[in-house]
């Protein structure tokens, strides 16, 4: 091996083990106390049904809550989407139904989405800004709170993202197993939640892009009947719990029911300047490197594709990818700016690496480029931002390291209670209530019926009057 040969393993290197070190810590942080706080609302409701299915295969609702009844079908919750309370199920059977099993779960699957949204970026725009793009979504703090909950943000963004891979996968290999993959993972996107159903527009408009030849294979249709027989039956009996075909209560984010398009920069920005998310103000003036290596993302994959015929197929994958599910998704159902990070997280880290890489190019040696990747993605990982104050008396910029508040608040000194005090409300109900006692709460009967071992009437949204 001649020696410059072995200079440019040791650089590229250098980036690689960077990057690797970063991924590494990123997914122990993930784990760290991740057990300790107790179920939120909307964790309750998204895992506690699935215990049943330990003991009668099915996720049945153990709770009070009707404020959707039309979710609830033969006393099954979510009938129609049960995927993800299947595989949380699956998971627990292993290792355990606990706070920390079922939140390790969506840390797995959020890892497992990094490494095949590696493998999607690296076929479309390079292993340089794949690797960087992994990086950069694992070691995102607003990733790290979204991947941290029991709830289905990582399950279904793996089988979004995977669908995607296998499917240009199929249209670029046809002799490969995309062509077998691809429908099945995206049936199970529909039926792991709601949101999943945006993935359809974007198969449907890359489709036009790639060209449908490949795509579908006589060898796999075993497969892909079994697949769609599936959906088929679920939807035959379920068909009416999807939220499609009922009406939507604007009562807990009003002003989501009507939004504008600045509803969902904000969403995006939440992203880019994180520590925004850490501190509790998502919509207010801040400004971190991941804005402006986002834009100068963008500016890459334009210039590429103005620059290069070649490039402009897969420059308009990751674009329909990016803007076809925030257009559909603009809709008076999706009223909380976490159900966008779905779709939205995975392409911004994209753009994020693309600007990094594109920015290394204009050094002249490898060295150089590599070096300042990897410099690069030690800062990306930190995420400095820039918080501005509202007032004239404030106005400075105050500097943040996105990372450090996560640890210092999510880790360091994360409280063993929820906002609701759920634990609080669960001893003062065992100390009080008579056995023959009906305890009432006016929100939360499903955490409180899981941390009491009782049944608890839900008073604003009970289904017993």
């Amino acid at each position: 091996m001649t020696e410059s040969r072995v200079h440019r393993e040791a650089v590229h290197g250098l980036f690689f083990w960077t990057c690797s070190s970063l991924i590494l810590v990123a997914a122990v942080l993930m784990l760290v106390q991740i057990g300790k706080k107790p179920f939120w609302v909307d964790e309750s409701i998204a895992v506690l049904p699935a215990r049943s299915i330990h003991t009668d295969l099915l996720p049945r609702n153990p709770f009070d809550l009707d404020f959707m009844p039309w979710q609830l079908e033969d006393d099954i919750w979510d009938p129609a989407t049960p995927l993800y309370r299947y595989g949380v199920a699956a998971f627990t059977a292993v290792f355990g139904f606990s706070e920390a099993t079922t939140r390790a779960f969506s840390v797995l699957m959020g890892l497992a989405t990094a490494l095949v949204l590696y493998g999607l970026t690296r076929e479309l725009r390079g292993p340089r800004t794949a690797l960087l793009a992994a990086t950069v979504l694992l070691t995102s703090t607003t990733f790290a709170l979204h991947a941290r909950e029991a709830r289905h943000f990582t399950f279904v963004m793996f089988f979004a993202t995977a669908t995607l891979y296998c499917l240009h996968g199929a249209a670029r290999r046809p002799e490969g197993r995309g062509a077998a993959l691809w429908p099945i993972l995206a049936i199970a996107t529909l039926l792991s939640q709601t949101l999943g159903y945006a993935l359809l527009p974007v198969i449907a408009a890359w489709v036009l892009v790639l060209g449908p030849r490949g795509l579908l294979q006589r060898r796999w249709l075993w497969g892909y009947v079994a697949a769609l027989a599936v959906h088929a039956v679920v939807m035959a009996l379920y068909w009416n719990t999807l939220p499609f075909f009922h009406e939507v209560s604007c009562a807990n984010r009003a002003e989501a029911c009507h939004p504008n398009p600045l509803f969902y920069v904000g969403v995006l920005h939440a992203f880019l300047a994180p520590v925004e998310q850490l501190l509790g103000s998502p919509f207010s003036a801040a400004v971190s490197l991941a804005h402006l290596l986002a834009i100068l993302g963008i500016a890459s994959l334009v210039a590429s594709a103005w620059r290069d015929a070649s490039q402009r197929e897969p420059i308009a994958l990751l674009a329909l990818w990016f803007l076809v599910p925030l257009a559909l998704l603009s809709t008076q159902e999706i009223k909380f700016p976490r159900y966008l990070f779905i779709w939205s997280m995975p392409v911004l880290a994209v753009l994020v690496a693309e600007g990094a890489v594109w920015a290394a190019g204009g050094l002249r040696h490898d060295r150089g480029a590599a070096c300042w990747l990897a410099l690069m993605a030690v800062v990306i990982a930190l995420q400095p931002t820039w918080r501005f104050g509202r007032t004239a008396r404030n106005a400075a910029a105050a500097p943040a390291l996105a990372l450090v508040e996560h640890v210092r608040t999510e880790l360091m000194e994360a409280p063993d209670d929820n906002w609701e005090r759920i634990r609080y409300q669960a001893r003062m109900v065992n100390g009080l209530a008579g056995p023959n006692d009906a305890v009432v709460t006016s929100f939360d009967d499903a955490g409180l019926y899981y941390y009491t071992g009782r049944f608890v009437y839900g008073f604003l949204d009970s289904k017993r009057d």
